[in-house]
């Protein structure tokens, strides 16, 4: 079974993580099971100013504050994990898509 876990820090992704780990012979023997964070964009400004690899360390070290919990609890239930991280900005209503 392949499941994707968003994680954003919330009661409710730590919740997800919770019954996850309470169910695990529900998803199966060897669940293929991958955590995933989006942090939010830096402004563009801050961004350049900061420089890229300054920027990448800043996203990956509030990914970590994420998933390290998650990973760590369902390393406790004996659940493998993939942690994923990336960075982003959040779509809105408002936004218009380049075909629109």
């Amino acid at each position: 079974m392949k499941i994707l876990v968003p994680l954003d820090g919330s009661e409710y992704s730590k919740k997800v993580v919770g019954f996850l780990a309470s169910r695990s012979t529900l998803i199966g023997a060897e669940p293929e099971v991958h955590l995933l964070n989006v942090q939010r964009a830096l402004p563009g400004q801050a961004a350049a100013q900061l420089g890229r690899a300054v920027t990448r360390r800043i996203y990956e070290s509030e990914a970590e504050t994420v998933l390290a919990p998650a990973r760590r609890a369902l390393a406790r239930a004996g659940i493998a994990v993939e942690t994923h991280a990336d960075s982003g900005h959040r779509w809105c209503a408002s936004c218009r898509s380049p075909t629109t």
